[in-house]
């Protein structure tokens, strides 16, 4: 007998729990019930302004007299029924159930004593053994969540300091919203996507934070209008009695750092939570009897002394992610349609790439009510279908979305004997990356971060972008790649490039069924003119770009406990031995080095000494040393702030910036053992990059899943350390940065390996060549 009934999808029908009540000990008795679940709101809509600086109610109120019954949200850890050899159970419409140890212990501590309670929880509102049902309720969970009175977060039973713990949060942030004054406009807005928003930031409305501009990373101070609103807030929060970090005892730290230790919590990584927690109108966080609600949490970031606690963000880790999420989420100028561009599916996928999920498609579908675009609403679930199909449908529907190939940055193959390898199944398409393996590595590009350091395939243009740029400036969209710039038919395309982005023409979903596997259809990927991507059958992948040069010499790659244990340099030596042998090649730095030589005072003559001091660099070991440098840092190496302009990123003291670099040069050959640290005199201590260089920690992060690889063509340069000789470096237009391929056997197919740095071409060099000699690109069948 089952207690489950047919949901009909057009009716938008859920199923809800009745917890009924009951004392401590007592059997969990339930109901289950279905009800239509209603999007619209009973609420009070608000407008913004046009001077978007006040906010007014509007005349109009919805009404709904059948609007379905209040009910809360339950945010757990499923764990596993075979954790005890007789599983706990409940009763649900007089059938006993069994169900895990930690939803028993939830319901337990969630049930009320004086009357019933409503819940939602996944594992019993939804009919697991039932495929289909599965596939339509999960399209629904993010309406589900965002519509529930409250979200319930079960963090687990109570262990011997938690209870300290939830109180020592209280002490530091407070009971209630006590920052929630009148000035924070309280209700800021109410829509589909948000509820409630209370203004948690406390400089939100802030005419500083509405300038669309790139952060000043280089400076360590607070601006004066930040510093005013933590005095502010200090001042509050003595008034209420609150405490500062460094009244906590060390008991109470420890007890904070228990209970946010994923591996004692394991919900903090849950990769479901991130879209029911930020999503919820409110948010309660359970453990054992405490409970303390989400905004206090986010109240100890008003504060400086808990903002600026290194030991306190480190411990809140886990918490954070979820709060700048939740915060964006419920940002007014999502409702509004300016959507942030941190909520692209390939973004918010690669931000949470590493969380966990006992189902490998989760990694894809916990995400899809978070991401906006055409990408989340072309991924419908699918459970019962191949986790190869699932994450090639969702990689063809990125590339779709954002008109670039950003999403195969994040395939990166590594060595069979390496503790962490990419054990792909044999019929899994190399361009896909594997959502399912987290990668203990630095991959070339951070998607999450929103920007491209690179233009190895052309440069880019902000008019071409699917979304507006974010409050820090980034912005992320389509490629402009005019390798025929000087013909007839470019100014054509020009013109027509123009037409389409002004018009605002989107490529348009393509609809998709249950019996038909997306990732199995063969359709264009694009609708830019310099762009070409097609999706063939059999999960294919058709591009454009050209091949470069063939990878000739694998050098020794530093091993894992070499790296840890910073023992590794004696390696970067022998690289560095192998490398400055080989030629030098012409580019647009040549001038900038050799006055970045005379500036840092070193003096280029050929030396016949085994022992080398700056002063005795040639021109040639300087180049190599820049080259090396900048391979391993990837080029992204820092420059002082006194020679940029905070507000362009503009190079203002060129001189300046020279002799850093040419400095750091002389530091980085220092470290590795090539010349006596002794002879590097520090004369520019007034200079904060000058001054001082942790290799070690800029370096490291590049050598754990990386080889060094020199081509047929005797330049140099990162490649994944399953990188094989013979493979082949090429562009693909579309692409930020330059991949590794290798040719199939057929020899028509490549297999994509991975991306690749390599100093002379992340700037869009052989796109250049091949524009200004009008050489074609070639078709890359991508398998």
């Amino acid at each position: 007998m089952s207690y489950y009934s047919p949901l009909d999808p057009t009716k938008n029908e859920i199923r809800l729990l009745q917890v009924h009540k009951g004392e401590a000990g007592d059997d969990i008795k339930c109901t289950l019930s279905t009800i239509s679940l209603h999007t619209h709101y009973d609420y009070e809509f608000k407008k913004w302004e046009d001077d978007c600086d006040q906010y007014a109610p509007t005349a109009e109120r919805s009404q709904c007299t059948t609007h379905h019954p209040p009910y809360e949200a339950l945010s757990y850890q499923w764990g596993s029924r075979h954790e005890s050899q007789s599983p706990p159970t409940i009763a649900i419409n007089s059938i006993l159930t069994p169900v895990t140890p930690n939803l028993h212990s939830a319901l337990q501590q969630m049930r009320h004593a004086q009357r019933d309670r409503t819940l939602w929880v996944d594992a019993l509102c939804i009919n697991q053994a039932d495929a289909a049902e599965k596939d339509s309720q999960v399209q629904r969970m993010a309406a589900i969540y965002r519509l529930a009175e409250r979200v319930l977060v079960w963090l687990g039973v109570a262990s011997s300091d938690s209870g300290l713990a939830m109180a020592t949060l209280k002490k530091l942030g407070g009971d209630s919203r006590d920052f929630s004054a009148p000035a924070a406009r309280g209700v800021m807005c109410a829509g589909p996507n948000f509820h409630r928003f209370d203004g948690n930031w406390p400089y939100e409305d802030r005419d500083e934070l509405k300038k669309v501009r790139m952060p000043d990373t280089l400076s360590s101070a607070a601006p004066e209008w930040l510093e005013s609103i933590w005095a502010e807030n200090d001042a509050a929060a003595k008034r209420l009695g609150l405490l500062k970090t460094a009244d906590l005892s060390e008991a109470q730290w420890t007890a904070l750092g228990r209970l946010f230790t994923t591996a004692l919590r394991p919900w903090w990584k849950r990769i479901w939570v991130v879209q029911e927690v930020a999503l919820a109108r409110e948010v309660v966080i359970c453990c054992g009897a405490g409970a303390v609600l989400w905004d206090t949490l986010h109240d100890l970031l008003r504060q400086k002394s808990c903002i600026q606690s290194h030991r306190l963000m480190l411990i809140l880790k886990p918490w954070v992610m979820i709060d700048i999420t939740r915060s964006i989420a419920r940002n007014p100028l999502r409702f509004w349609g300016l959507e942030p561009i941190g909520y692209s599916l390939l973004e918010v996928t690669s931000k949470f790439w590493p969380w966990d999920s006992t189902n490998p498609r989760d990694k894809v579908y916990a995400l899809l009510g978070l991401a906006s675009g055409s990408a989340s609403r072309q991924v419908l679930p699918r459970y019962g279908s191949h986790v190869a199909d699932v994450f090639s449908e969702a990689a063809a529907a990125m590339i779709e979305e954002s008109q670039n190939l950003d999403v195969l940055c994040q395939v990166h193959c590594l060595e069979d004997n390496e503790t962490v390898t990419a054990a792909r199944a044999p019929d899994w398409p190399s361009w896909v990356p594997d959502w399912s393996m987290v990668q203990d590595i630095e991959l070339l590009v951070d998607i999450s971060s929103g920007s491209r350091p690179y233009d190895t395939s052309g440069p880019w243009r902000h008019s071409n972008m699917m979304s507006p740029p974010n409050v820090s400036g980034h912005m992320r969209g389509g490629w402009v790649s005019k390798w025929t710039a000087g013909s007839a038919d470019m100014r054509e395309s020009a013109l027509e490039e123009e037409a389409w982005t002004a018009s605002g023409i989107r490529w348009p979903a393509h609809p998709t069924t249950a019996s038909t596997t997306p990732a199995a259809l063969s359709r264009t990927l694009h609708f830019l003119p310099r762009f070409h991507a097609k999706l063939h059958e059999s999960r294919r992948l058709e591009v454009l770009g050209k091949s470069w040069a063939r990878i000739d010499t694998l050098l020794e790659p530093a091993q894992a406990e070499r790296i840890a244990t910073s023992s590794y340099r004696s390696m970067l030596l022998q690289w560095y031995s192998t490398v400055k042998y080989l030629p030098r090649f012409p580019s647009a730095s040549d001038s900038f080095l050799s006055e970045a030589m005379t500036l840092a005072g070193i003096r280029g003559c050929a030396a016949s000494t085994n022992k080398r001091t700056p002063e005795l660099l040639s021109d040639s070991e300087f180049y190599h040393g820049f080259i090396l440098m900048s391979v391993l840092l990837v080029g992204q190496y820092r420059l002082p702030s006194a020679a940029i302009n905070a507000e362009s990123t503009e190079i203002v003291d060129q001189r300046l910036t020279q002799r850093c670099i040419g400095c750091s040069v002389v530091r980085f050959l220092a470290w590795i053992g090539y010349i006596d640290i002794n002879d590097v005199k520090d004369d520019l201590a007034d200079d904060p990059v000058a001054s001082s260089h942790d290799f070690h920690f800029m370096a490291q992060k590049r050598l754990r899943g990386w080889k060094l690889a020199v081509l047929a063509n005797r330049h140099y340069g990162l490649v994944p350390s399953g990188a094989r000789e013979g493979d082949t470096v090429a562009i693909l237009f579309g692409s930020c940065v330059p991949f590794v391929l290798r040719p199939g056997a057929d020899e028509e197919t490549w297999s994509v390996i991975g991306s690749c740095y390599f100093f002379h071409i992340m700037r869009g060099e052989i796109w250049n060549l091949m524009r200004l000699l009008n050489v074609a690109p070639v078709t890359f069948l991508l398998c």
